[in-house]
């Protein structure tokens, strides 16, 4: 079975002649990027996108200096950065196309780690 042609919140893209679609889905703390090939049952890769991926724009201290706050700077992950995690996937056994589990790996400092079926027990993916 394959996709709707519109899925709202995905975009396509095609890489190497086959078609993609992602999604880049920030929160608090990591934030994530799940990419699906062109069957709907197929295997998704999700990246989980750590600190310090993203830059800092500033901190401040309230309350006598008791609290600190980072505020993570707005950042736009591009389809050129979806392509790159997509050929990741794939040169690291990803296959979009077969029925499986979703596999996850971690994109920090500029590096992709090795893929697990299974996530960090120290994420938390809603």
């Amino acid at each position: 079975m394959t996709y709707p042609k519109k899925k709202k919140g995905f975009r396509t893209i095609n890489v190497e002649g086959q078609e993609f679609r992602w999604h880049f889905r920030p929160s608090f703390d990591d934030d994530y990027l799940t990419l699906q090939g062109s069957v709907s049952s197929g295997e998704q890769l999700i990246v989980i996108m750590r600190y310090p991926w993203l830059p800092i724009n500033g901190f401040h201290l309230t309350d006598g200096g008791n609290v600190f706050h980072l505020h993570k700077a707005a950042w736009i992950v591009t389809s050129k950065f979806a392509r790159t995690a997509i050929l990741h996937g794939i040169a690291n056994g990803w296959k979009p196309n077969d029925r499986r589990p979703p596999l996850f790996c971690v994109y920090s400092e500029g590096t992709f780690s090795s893929m697990t079926p299974q996530r960090e027990t120290s994420v938390t993916y809603s």
